[in-house]
């Protein structure tokens, strides 16, 4: 069956830009600059977005920056004339991997366009694209495999797939996971992989572990985790414990309103044993929005839209050794929203985690906590800029102590107009020009 663009067939992230930019409802000049991924390696500064020139054409760009922010290239590495991408994310590898869907027309660059194939594409630190392999599934997502190449995870009908892709764009192996859908991943530690699938029909989640090799290291029918039949369940997020297991988190609501529990199961690395809580306390009700990352030392921060003043932004620590140093009843980091925020979080590697968000002001913040859950940029965070649009937001770590992040400007979802990038230090400080890094320029 042909996927068609802007339906929910988004590859190997899930991006609010593609849902909306694919069907072809945005308004406003031509072109536009729309940021879909962010790399750093403290030297250097990746970003991948998609250069919409029209309507039915759009091209695939990789831009390299170096720790100044002034831009050393620019390449396009897809140009469709004719046609529409979607689903642009990348990850480090030798260089970097940068993957993209291609939707050709039926009916002329207006109409309906219908899933044609993937690309994925090597990519060196002077902008030359070393090899690309096009792939005829859609929907698929990706880690690193910390050995140069990929793991890559998709469903095909009721059924879930996964291979493995090395540093040369060989296809080194691939697996039939188990029925279902919705597969997420995750990267573990040398080269392994966690991936995780819906088993619609049983009421669970399936979790597996593979080495490079694609060898099971689990049971080989997963590590089983079952939720409520009659409740609701979001998309469950999948993360790294840091110490070969992994970390299931899914919000589940058991009425018609907004009000939802946060699960979580730790599954160990041998993939035996496992255990379930979920995250409680004064504001543990909350919206269906929620993140979460790995704290490095088997536990995890989530953050979520809680219910309070307004709509507010909390997190909460969740770690079997030392929980307790964080308030039992969570930090609140922005509240009196009156809308749901845009917002994007990652560990700051020393067991805190810096949080970015749009608040109703269309003002983009940033907030780091420590790790007792201490707020580090004052109370209200730190001002990145004014007139965000209500698109997705990037935080990634530099590799040092700084963090990079990207956004789209404009007065709507449907009107947006520019992206940029901006870069950040330790304390919270603006590293580049005000206003940040124009993609394109």
């Amino acid at each position: 069956m042909r996927r068609l663009a802007g339906t929910g067939a988004v590859a190997l992230s899930v991006i609010l830009l593609a849902s909306i930019f694919l069907c072809g409802c945005p308004y406003g000049a031509y072109p536009k600059e729309l940021i879909t991924d962010v790399l750093s390696d403290g030297d250097n500064t990746y970003v991948a977005y998609e250069l919409e020139r029209s309507v039915g054409a759009h091209d695939v760009r990789l831009q390299r920056l170096d720790d100044d922010g002034d831009v050393l290239w620019d390449e396009v590495l897809f140009s469709g004339d004719e046609s529409r991408v979607g689903g642009v994310s990348m990850v480090a590898g030798d260089g970097v991997l940068v993957v993209w869907e291609v939707y050709l027309p039926e009916d002329g660059g207006e109409g309906p366009h219908y899933f044609d194939h993937a690309t994925l594409a090597s990519v060196d630190s002077d902008g030359d694209v070393h090899w690309q392999q096009d792939f005829a599934e859609a929907g698929m997502r990706m880690v690193a495999d910390g050995g140069g190449g990929v793991v890559m995870a998709w469903q095909d009908g009721g059924v879930c797939y996964a291979r493995g892709v090395d540093s040369g764009g060989e296809v080194l192996w691939e697996e039939t996971l188990g029925d279902g859908g919705g597969p997420e991943l995750a990267a573990g530690g040398e080269g392994e992989a966690f991936m995780l699938w819906n088993d619609y029909d049983n009421h669970s989640f399936v979790v597996q572990k593979v080495d490079s090799n694609g060898q099971l290291l689990w049971p080989e029918e997963g590590v089983v985790v079952e939720y409520l039949e009659e409740a609701f369940q979001l998309e469950p997020q999948l993360v790294s414990d840091g110490m070969g297991g992994a970390i299931v988190a899914w919000v589940e609501s058991t009425s018609h309103q907004m009000a939802s529990d946060l699960w979580l199961e730790r599954i160990f690395s041998d993939g035996q044993d496992s255990f379930r809580s979920a995250i409680e306390g004064p504001r543990a009700a909350m919206h269906p929005n929620f993140q979460v990352v790995g704290d490095g030392l088997m536990g995890i921060i989530a953050v979520w839209e809680g219910s309070g003043d307004g709509i507010e932004l909390c997190l909460m620590r969740n770690n079997p050794i030392s929980s307790y140093f964080w308030p039992r009843e969570g930090v609140s980091i922005c509240s009196g929203l009156n809308q749901s925020p845009r917002f994007n979080v990652i560990s700051d590697g020393k067991g805190g985690v810096v949080v970015v968000w749009i608040d109703s002001d269309r003002e983009l913040y940033a907030q780091r906590l420590d790790s007792v859950g201490e707020k580090l940029w004052g109370d209200e965070g730190a001002l990145i800029t004014h007139g965000a649009c209500e698109l997705s937001v990037w935080v990634v770590g530099d590799g040092y102590r700084g963090f990079v992040l990207g956004w789209t400007s404009g007065f709507t979802t449907y009107h947006p107009d520019d992206s940029y990038l901006q870069k950040i230090d330790a304390e919270g400080n603006i590293l580049w020009k005000e206003g940040g890094i124009k993609l394109g320029h």
